[in-house]
């Protein structure tokens, strides 16, 4: 007897699959189906010649009622414009006979290759996908922008060297400025610098970027990590700069370097020279130290350093100045594995316990703040009170625990910089000029601005009632 109930119960079990794969295959020769695309258009970011694209996933909706059938899913150019697509688990650039259920969607795979264009500027690359069923034909678009490039691996510069392209330079391994030699980089250098690439100077490295045609060094991802956010904005993508003990005399301006781990490590060094010089440049994004100096004699104007998974600006010993400089912390990135460090360290004791005189650590109409309100200035400061420890802020604005009115002078304290856009839509975008409503405006010291009368921007810091406190002047939104 319970033989005869297992063999029913087998019976509608088997019916009920049945009756699901036929529901399922509710297939319709309907012309009137609609399909969807995430978008019409699919773009890619510039490709470099000779090197592929990321795979790019894109679905394709059936929101209809019934299943249906593209008789042929074809890439028009295939062969031709560099792009190629797969319809999993299916390969080729042409397929026949895909099938869709309704109510459901099936990815295609796009890549793109982009053979080299001769050209200076970037070329658009179109190509497009179609999709037959029912009768209807609909196409997807694809472009790409192609760029050529030259390309360094583990370039070593032996001689007195100017770099200057209209082409962007992608660097593989290391690029090294040998001793006796300076590297001078000129306006609108672009390096892109591929995962673990990064700078070794023995030498000594020279940038004159523009304020319209900066020198840019940054990661080589040019693709998007999410649909809001690209892999500009994503830290720890190459190693960075650093600069050997016996390398003076470095010169950074109108120099933007971003998303590596560390963006310039300063060895320990001597202050018979000048180590290096900041104007008009911004440090922005590392996942571990922004600026790190050891007893270096550096000096910076009008220029932004900004988050960093460890700490913004760390100066152990040596003599520093810093002249309408925004120091800010408001690392969001949530994948570092830690949280986020102060703006700004100083001490006179180095990571060993050894002393490190600070001659002189100076700021001037500057920002020093980060997230929260947490410690944001550091000291890292020798109990042995024989070790000079000398640091002044004057008309700062400076977001910390506790003040000093002996070394700190007209110091706006402990209040909200309020920056224009500090990562307000989670996309990891950051404009550290202040808004409307900034504490800073009007609160630099005019008498300090020496040579300096336009802020980062060319914008006239003497046109109004006082000069701002940061690297940028507040100017009206125009409607």
């Amino acid at each position: 007897m319970k033989i005869y109930k297992y063999i029913l119960l087998l019976s509608v079990t088997l019916s009920a699959f049945i009756s699901c794969i036929n529901e399922d295959e509710d297939f319709s020769s309907d012309p009137n189906l609609k399909i969807e695309f995430v978008a019409d258009t699919i773009s890619f970011d510039t490709i470099f010649t000779t090197f592929g694209s990321a795979t790019k996933r894109i679905k394709v909706y059936n929101r209809n009622s019934n299943s249906l059938t593209f008789s042929t899913i074809e890439l028009m150019g295939a062969g031709e414009s560099g792009f190629r697509i797969k319809v999993p688990p299916y390969s080729g650039d042409k397929v026949h006979n895909v099938e869709l259920l309704k109510k459901d969607s099936m990815y295609i795979l796009i890549e793109v290759t982009v053979d080299p264009q001769n050209s200076d500027s970037p070329l658009l690359i179109r190509d497009s996908i179609k999709f037959e069923y029912n009768g209807n034909i609909k196409y997807m678009q694809l472009e790409a922008f192609g760029q050529d490039a030259f390309i360094m691996r583990g370039n070593i510069i032996e001689q007195d060297t100017i770099f200057t392209s209209k082409k962007p330079i992608i660097v593989f391994d290391s690029l090294v400025i040998n001793k006796n030699a300076t590297a001078y980089f000129e306006r609108n250098t672009r390096l892109f610098f591929h995962e673990n690439a990064g700078v070794k100077v023995y030498g000594s490295i020279n940038v004159h970027g523009t304020l319209e045609q900066p020198v840019t060094f940054r990661g080589d991802r040019t693709d998007w990590l999410f649909s809001t956010v690209p892999y500009d904005r994503i830290p720890g993508q190459w190693r960075g700069i650093e600069v050997d003990s016996l390398s003076f005399n470095n010169h950074f301006e109108y120099f933007h370097l971003r998303n590596s781990v560390n963006g310039i490590v300063f060895k320990r060094s001597n202050l018979s020279e000048q180590k290096a010089i900041f104007i008009n440049s911004i440090i922005h994004n590392t996942s571990s130290d922004g600026i790190y100096a050891q007893n270096c004699k550096i000096e910076g104007y009008n220029s932004l350093f900004s988050n960093s998974g460890a700490t913004v600006m760390k100066l152990i010993g040596g003599d520093y100045y810093f002249l309408h400089c925004t120091l800010a912390n408001y690392m969001e990135w949530r994948r570092l594995g830690s949280s986020r460090g102060p703006a700004l360290t100083v001490g006179n004791i180095n990571d060993n316990k050894e002393a490190a005189p600070l001659i002189r650590c100076e700021f001037v109409n500057s920002i020093i703040s980060g997230k929260g309100f947490g410690r944001h200035f550091k000291e890292q400061k020798s109990p042995n009170t024989s070790i000079i420890f000398n640091r002044l802020t004057s008309n700062c604005l400076i977001k910390v625990n506790g003040e000093d009115d002996a070394i700190d002078v007209n110091t706006v304290w402990n209040v909200d910089p309020e920056f224009k856009d500090v990562d307000k839509n989670n996309n990891y975008y950051y404009n550290f000029e202040p808004d409307s409503i900034s504490p800073a405006i009007n609160k630099g010291d005019r008498y300090k601005i020496e040579t300096w009368t336009t802020d980062m921007l060319g914008v006239s810091r003497i046109s109004d009632e006082g000069p701002d406190i940061g690297c940028y002047e507040w100017t009206p939104t125009v409607p």
